[in-house]
This record gives structure tokens, sequence and C-alpha cells, in this order.
């Protein structure tokens, strides 16, 4: 056998030496938080005591320590200060913050296997991960809304949002709507920005200042509330979550032509832009989709609609598009969508780009296919993935 294989090298006993110190420094300070505690109580409120002993699991190894339980001589509640303040109050021998890492690995790795090999010394089995996996529902936590750094807007300061729905089956034993416990989710994704600032490490390319984003999840067939006046409340909401000052902000509202981002801006006294993917999508299914592309007249007068769309110009386009004929569908789309065309020549207006968050947030988790979740594990996993667009520097 090789040397080098024999025997516990120099670095792993290094490593042993710092675990085995790390946990004994968490065994002192629970300890030493309890004691003090205990010194320092209200000895007529908190009269009564027993000596509890606690095991927990860490990355480290597992760890056992003692304290104090106080019986409150007004409520008759037992308390115990030291597992409250080191949020160790569930019995689980694992601690919520490695259930949240747990997520965070699933999100991740995706296999529990992975996520096991991850975790160090943490003894734990694969259906006790999966079990924490449904354990936690971190969007009624807000996971999603916890953000490290907040920056401040200035009065009237532009805030992009761009808006887009996603779609996924779940299974839901509680919602029957459709059979065999399965229904569809609506996720309705709010992406928010600062603006655009070119990166000189990608040349040409460009980032969002301050990107955070948001969802509100639904049911098909199965709404609470009316969803146009829940989105302008979960925009006001995640928006002063996001940024500080964001009453004060001059909103910008940017989707794909649906009637209902229209009212949506309305309510929020927004400027509306008109996401061009879709539109150049209209433009050029009408004029040189399919056998169309063959004739050289269809592309010039498809790079025509695009400059005229591009300038903003609506009367100049919808005059152009109504030389052609089986225009309807498409006439349709541009007039109802005036406003947001118009906006295309204000110089700020650099796109709508929701669709990458779309396919972040719910497509990537779905395989980019019709696959299907169960709710909670879907929700977890998408919460989970907004929390790490929110934080990027994050890392457990």
């Amino acid at each position: 056998m090789n040397a080098k294989f024999k025997g516990v090298s120099t670095l792993e006993k290094t490593i042993q030496s710092l675990n085995e110190t790390l946990i004994k420094n968490l065994i002192f300070e629970i300890e030493k938080y309890d004691f003090e505690w205990f010194k320092n109580r209200d000895k007529k409120l908190w009269k009564k005591t027993t000596n509890r002993k606690r095991f927990l699991r860490t990355k480290q190894g597992k760890i056992q320590f003692r304290f104090r339980a106080y019986k409150n001589s007004e409520t008759k509640k037992w308390y115990a200060p030291a597992l409250e303040s080191f949020d160790l109050v569930s019995k689980s021998p694992i601690p919520n913050f490695l259930k949240k890492e747990i997520l965070f690995k699933i999100d991740e790795f995706q296999q529990y296997k992975a996520v096991k090999a991850s975790l160090g010394e943490l003894q734990i089995t694969h259906m006790t991960i999966s079990t924490y996996n449904r354990s936690l529902d971190l969007h009624k936590m807000e996971f999603e809304k916890t953000i490290s750094d907040k920056p401040k807007l200035v009065n009237n300061q532009k805030v992009y949002i761009f808006l887009d729905d996603a779609y996924a089956t779940v299974k839901n034993k509680h919602i029957k709507i459709l059979h065999n416990k399965k229904v569809k989710k609506q996720v309705r994704v709010l992406s928010f920005n600062l603006g655009q600032q070119l990166d000189p490490e990608l040349r040409k390319e460009s980032r969002l200042i301050s990107k955070r984003v948001g969802f509100i999840p639904s049911y098909v067939g199965l709404k609470s509330k009316d969803m146009i006046e829940e989105t302008i409340e979960s925009i006001k909401i995640y928006g002063s979550t996001f940024y500080d000052n964001f009453e004060n902000a001059q909103i910008i509202i940017g989707g794909d032509g649906d009637k209902t981002f229209k009212k949506i801006a309305k309510g929020l006294n927004a400027i509306l832009f008109l996401d061009r993917w879709h539109a150049l999508k209209y433009l050029k299914d009408f004029f040189i989709r399919g056998r169309k592309k063959y004739d050289s007249k269809n592309h010039q007068h498809y790079a025509r609609a695009l400059e005229l769309f591009g300038n903003g110009d609506f009367e100049g386009l919808m005059s152009f598009i109504k030389l052609f004929s089986n225009r309807a569908a498409i006439v349709k789309y541009f007039s109802s969508n005036k406003e947001g065309i118009q906006n295309n020549s204000l110089d700020y207006n650099f796109g709508v780009s929701v669709e990458s968050e779309v396919c972040r947030l719910v497509k990537s988790v779905l395989g980019f296919r019709n696959k299907t979740l169960n709710d909670l594990t879907f929700m977890n996993m998408v919460t989970m993935r907004a929390f790490k667009i929110n934080n990027p520097n994050f890392s457990f």
C-alpha cells in the first residue's frame, strides 16, 4: 500500500481537532448563557427550575449540553431561555438553520444522496431529508424577502418591475380541482431592478442593478381574490422590502401585453413597457414565418415594421401593417398595446427581461418539461431560488 494512505495525516488530525474545539465552544456558549439567565432572573416570577439534557446533531458531530427550564408563577407555563435564545425550541435533534441549509442544498444538488454527502458529519437519512423538505413552508415564512442589502432610493428614482406568469402541475390532496390530487398552479413572477449597467468584463453584455424577485402563487380556478389587486398589493409589499423609500419611486411596469398588466400599471400610476420578445414574435409570425421567409420582400417588410416598432411610432406601424391581408390577429395585439409601443422611444427603455427569471424560478425547477412535484416541495424550491437571486453573495 502506498505510504501516503497509511494512518491519519496531519491535515486530518488538525481538522478533527478544530471540530472538537468548535463543539466544545458551542456547548460552553449555550451553558454560559443558561447560567447567566439563571443568576439574573426574576426569582419571584421564575421560581421552579428543572435541569435537563439535550442532544444535537451538527455537521461537526453530535453534542450534548445541559440547560434549565423554569415555570412561570403567573401563567404556569414552562420556559427554557437557552433553547429560545439559540432557536432550539423544536424537539428535533437537528437545528432549524441546518434544515434551511438542507433545503438550500436540495435546490443546488437536486438529489438526496448528494445533499447528504455535502453535510459533513451530520448523521441524517434520505427519508429525514425528504421529511425536512416538507416540514418547512419557506414561502409562508417569507424567506424570499430576507435580503442582506437594501438600497435607498431618491425621490422619483425609476424602479423597473417586469411581470410574467408561469404554470406548473403540482400534487396537493387538499386542493380538489382536478383528479388524482393534481392541480394547475400559477406563479406570477415579479422581477425588480433599478436599471441597466454595462459590465466591462462581459463587454457588450449588461447586468441589472440591484435585481430582486418576488412571486405570487395561486391555483388556476381557485383564486381567493382579484389577481390585479393582489399584484398591486404584492408589488408595494415586495418593493418596500427590497428598497428604502420605494413609496416615492417612479414605477415602470413591463409585460407581454396582457390586459391585466395595463390595469396594474394604471393602479400604480406607472409607465408601461411592452416586452419586445413577444412583440417581435408577432411580427415574425406575420411577415417571415414558414414559407414567407423565402421571399426577400417579406424580410424587407419585417425590417420596416421592426424599425417603426423600435422608434415607438404606433400610428406608422399600424398603417404599415394594415397594408397587408390576414392582419386581424396582429392588429388586435398591437392596438391593445399602444402605450407600450409608444414608450419604446424613451431613452430609459432598455427592454423587458422577465423571461429569464421565469426560467430560473419555475421552468428550471421542473426540468424544462411537464414534471409534476409535490406542492410544498415545489414552493420551497421556488422560494429558495428567489432567495438566492435576492442574495447573490449568500452562502451557508
